[in-house]
């Protein structure tokens, strides 16, 4: 159960993330490209840890 709730933090740091992000638009867009990234690979992290998790028991 610790994982769905870490998933749901992810999902509502990933919701407000781009909003904050935008205001930097030009200046900063790598830094708002590697800000995606992480959040997506954490999210795949996540998702995968869950599973074995399932399967381990």
């Amino acid at each position: 159960m610790r994982n769905s709730h870490l998933v749901e933090e992810t999902e509502a740091l990933n919701l407000a993330r781009p909003a904050k992000v935008a205001s930097f638009q030009t200046s900063q867009q790598p830094l708002r490209a590697n800000v995606l990234l992480l959040s997506g690979v954490t999210l795949i992290v996540i998702s995968a840890s869950m599973m074995l998790g399932a399967l381990a028991g």
